[in-house]
């Protein structure tokens, strides 16, 4: 029985045993499941306790998206804040405007998983960020994560130099400092829960954050939280330099150019700003506009540098649309922005800049237009903007200078051409790449000496040649490459270079290659005899070619040409035929002249001047007969040879055929482009980009304004016809672009709606989604350079589609778009609402005064320049398109003489720009 008693004890007492073991095992889940409550899903807790940090590793019941392989990545900002007080206001606030300005910034309600307690990740998120950013807000000291996160970012500022920037939202910065207040409550209890050392660790991070420079609500911005968001973003950015352009570390001999350009930006004045820098390519004008920008940066909250301007607005679909969004998305820290169009890309573009004080580089302009619709008119930014534009193209830093000037802003506009570099810089730039040091070593000098001098102070060249030697202790390979880079240029350098070349026209691209084969050091003079002759223009051409800093015209007359741009023209050539000379169309190497004269060649003609120049064979239209390295004997053979030298004058070359027949001009232009925008205007609809160049438009506003309100309450459509002449080409695209009219249909119920692009599948789903969109509705409707009905039947469709009174205007030079347009309103029965306008030619005065306002910003011309002006007018026959080509091209040139070779030019060649947009008129007919 005792035994059996004994045992039975036992038995009772482990069942007491395991139900105490149960209810304890769950007031220990409870307990823990209190201790890691779950928060709203949005904002998960930190740290598993009743009193948590957003910042720190979220408990098991709460959701984040980060991987642990997220955490890996280096952070930039460490956000530290106490949840229940600011996770959906303020610290929302600031985390959504840093990561729109592209810093990686760390939260943990999108940053950890779920399950995960503390943890050797979280640390490395702080420890590895940049910055660290504490809210303190008045329960921020209850967490005791937000003081184990706080004390850990003290010890990072101390060890690492971590960056900490405090915000004090809604508690003084001395209450913190001190433990006032709502702190001091807190830190009655956590010194009951906590031992000593602990306390003390947290006192003394509170300490030290609170006496840095930090950020308070109230004294900062007087309470206004999206001020102080952007001061601290501002703040951040600075630190972190992500305005900042990658600039190579191997700068050299920048301190001059610096120095320079600063004088320049920062005057006595306090306006708009705007600098050129222009130069042959590879001089480093890209480079130094990085270097002042990131200077500048610092002071500006608005920046932008936008590279490749000239590659991407013409060699990329919207070229320049896109860059209008990349312009917008940085100066307002946004997503790229919807612009529908370039005119809509100017518009957003005034939108943005308004009220703001902005530093934007232009990198690589080639043309004026693209400045204007990126940066358009010193009135667009607030005083103490800077702007700063890098070409190769002078014409564009002429024509904006002459804009200044129009605007009565002289002060506003300022150049700058760098110098080639000097020897010491060239050899110091050549060795950084070559050699990592500042000098080269003592037995490469006299190798080094010579790459250097083979680069002639370009510093692209020397960047490319030092990179290509880099490694290379073979001497004979050094002297191997010397020898070939004397005939054959670079690749790489020829590719750059060769950008400024492509954009001449054929009669200046064959100055061009004379020069570089022949006439460099040579007097202007002489060759331009022969020019003339061959009809090439040679002062317009060569004054072309001083503006894109391709030739220099020394104080003694003589044409000058860098040594790579020489040895650029040379290739050029040499690429007609590598292996043959006698098949190149210039040959400059005497001896390979002299093999072409005495080979076996049918020489029609010969002409000398001065020992240069000899023309007629099938191929080979100049020669360089300076012999003075020849051998005598094999002189003497050529004298055997039996040809005759006339070394007195240059005759005319009948072969030379480069003269292209001049056409007649089409006789209508962009007036129907203009007669739309300016009817737009004077409807005050959504205003279009229109020149500020208007001439005689009074009549045409009339006259459409008579034909767009009549007695008829209906919908009208109203056709502008005419040939040539275009503008913007809007319709025509479509034909030439994938999904051109879905596209379309996406731009116009987008603007009608006023939403962003809708999904369209194919254009029937298009046209039913338009008249979705149109009913109802009022509206006002441009079509632009309509060339075929079912174009405007898939835009437009039919009267039906809108309310009454809606007008809708077609431009086209295809009268047949019309006509059925017009057929099909008689079939409805709509006789009176339809219309048509075919625009006059300008008359004498208005042409007159349409050429003086683009080529002397005036409304008439110089008296000096009357009689020339008037030259020029009389071949544009009244056609505003080429009133306004020609304008440009004569503005800012005061020399007579150019004046009338381009005259003499016009009469038999007309000018590119207005033949490819009239030719447009040309390429639908049938063969």
């Amino acid at each position: 029985m005792y035994r059996e008693g004994f045992l039975g004890l036992p038995s009772f007492s482990s069942s007491i045993v395991a139900i105490a073991t149960a209810v304890a095992a769950i007031f220990f889940f409870w307990f823990l499941f209190k201790k890691r409550e779950v928060h709203p899903p949005k904002i998960p807790t930190a740290i598993p306790n009743n009193n948590t940090s957003t910042t720190a590793a979220p408990s098991t019941s709460e959701s984040s998206s980060a991987s642990t392989a997220d955490l890996a990545r280096n952070y930039e900002v460490f956000l530290n804040f106490r949840g229940t007080d600011t996770r959906e206001s303020f610290t929302d606030f600031l985390y959504t405007y840093l990561v729109g300005a592209g810093i990686h910034t760390f939260r943990d309600d999108n940053e950890l998983r779920i399950g995960e307690e503390i943890s050797p990740e979280l640390l490395k998120a702080i420890k590895e960020s940049k910055i660290s950013i504490p809210i303190f807000s008045k329960n921020y000291a209850s967490s005791k994560w937000c003081l184990l996160e706080l004390a850990q970012m003290v010890e990072c500022h101390a060890n690492e130099g971590q960056k900490i920037f405090p915000i004090f939202y809604d508690v003084d910065a001395s209450d913190v400092r001190n433990q006032k207040g709502s702190y001091e409550e807190a830190f009655r209890l956590h010194e009951k829960k906590f031992d000593e050392n602990t306390v003390q660790r947290w006192r003394d991070a509170l300490r030290t954050v609170g006496q840095l420079k930090g950020y308070e609500l109230d004294k900062e911005t007087n309470g206004y939280e999206g001020e102080l968001v952007k001061k601290v973003v501002r703040s951040v950015l600075l630190q972190l330099k992500k305005n900042y352009t990658h600039v190579p570390d191997e700068l050299v001999g920048m301190d001059h150019h610096v120095e320079e350009m600063t004088r320049l930006l920062h005057d006595d004045s306090d306006g708009v700003r705007i600098i050129g820098i222009h130069g042959m390519g590879g001089l480093g004008k890209t480079t130094i506009a990085k270097v002042i920008y990131n200077q500048l940066c610092e002071s500006y909250e608005y920046c932008c540098f936008l590279e490749d301007v000239r590659e991407k607005a013409k060699h990329q679909q919207d070229g320049l649309v896109n860059l209008q969004k990349q312009l917008v998305s940085r100066i307002l820290k946004v997503d790229l922005p919807a612009i529908v169009d370039v005119d809509d890309g100017i518009n957003k573009i005034k939108d943005a800049f308004h009220g703001k004080k902005v530093l934007i580089v232009l990198d690589d302009v080639d043309e004026k237009s693209q400045f204007d619709k990126l940066a358009g008119e010193c009135s667009w930014f607030e005083k103490e903007s800077k702007i700063i534009v890098t070409t190769r193209n002078k014409e564009v830093l002429n024509a904006l200078e002459m804009t200044c000037i129009k605007k009565d802003l002289l002060q506003a506009y300022r150049s700058y051409e760098p110098d080639l570099m000097s020897d010491y810089h060239s050899l110091q730039l050549f060795s950084k790449y070559a050699f990592m040091r500042d000098s080269p070593p003592e037995d490469f000098s006299i190798l080094s000496e010579k790459v250097v001098s083979a680069a002639a102070g370009l510093p692209l060249v020397l960047v490319v040649l030092g990179s290509l030697f880099f490694g290379n202790e073979d001497k004979d390979l050094w002297e191997e490459k010397l020898r070939e880079l004397e005939k054959i240029p670079n690749e790489e350098v020829l590719k750059k270079l060769r950008i400024s070349f492509e954009p001449l026209n054929d009669r200046q691209k064959c100055i061009f290659l004379d020069i570089a084969c022949l006439f460099t050091g040579q007097d202007k003079a002489n060759p331009c005899y022969m020019w003339d002759d061959c009809e090439l223009y040679p002062r317009n051409g060569i004054n072309t070619l001083v503006l894109r800093s391709l030739v220099k015209v020394g104080d003694d007359n003589t044409l000058r040409m860098h040594d790579q741009l020489r040895d650029l023209g040379r290739e050029i050539v040499r690429e007609e035929n590598f292996n043959e000379p006698a098949e190149r169309s210039r040959v400059w190497r005497p001896e390979e002249a002299l093999d072409v004269l005495t080979g076996e060649f049918n020489i029609t003609m010969h002409v000398c001047y001065k020992s240069w120049l000899i023309l007629g064979t099938k191929y080979v239209e100049a020669l360089n007969l300076d012999f003075g390295a020849v051998e005598q004997k094999e002189f003497e053979q050529l004298e055997s040879y039996g040809k005759s030298w006339d070394s007195a004058a240059c005759k005319e070359v009948a072969d030379y055929e480069r003269a292209i027949e001049f056409n007649m001009l089409d006789r209508y232009g962009e007036l129907v482009n203009k007669v739309v925008k300016n009817v737009l205007l004077q409807l005050k609809k959504n205003y279009t980009h229109v020149p500020d160049e208007l001439v005689g438009m009074d009549h045409h506003v009339e006259e459409m304004t008579r034909l767009l309100h009549d007695d008829s309450d209906g919908v009208r459509i109203i056709g502008i016809h005419g040939m040539g002449g275009l503008g913007k080409t809007t319709i025509a695209k479509a034909k030439h672009q994938q999904d051109g009219l879905v596209n379309l249909q996406k731009q116009l119920v987008s603007r009608i709606l006023k939403v962003d692009l809708p999904p369209i599948v194919d254009v029937d789903d298009g046209i039913n989604k338009i008249k979705d969109a149109f009913h109802g509705k009022k509206v006002l409707i441009v079509l632009d350079d309509v060339d075929e009905k079912s174009q405007f039947d898939k835009l437009a469709g039919k009267c039906s589609w809108f309310e009454k009174e809606s007008k809708i205007i077609v431009t086209t030079r295809n009268k047949e778009v019309l006509n059925a347009l017009e057929v099909t309103c008689i079939k409805k029965g709509l006789l009176q609402a339809y219309k048509s306008y075919e625009p006059e030619l300008m008359n004498d005065y208005h042409s007159l005064q349409l050429f003086s306002k683009y080529a002397f910003m005036r409304d008439s011309p110089p008296e000096d320049y009357y009689i020339l002006s008037k030259k020029v007018v009389s071949t544009a026959a009244g056609l505003p398109l080429i009133l306004v080509v020609l304008g440009s091209l004569f503005f800012g040139n005061e020399d007579k003489d150019l004046w009338e070779e381009k005259l003499r030019e016009l009469e038999k060649i007309p000018n590119e720009e207005v033949l490819k947009k009239l030719r447009i008129s040309f390429e639908p007919l049938k063969s």
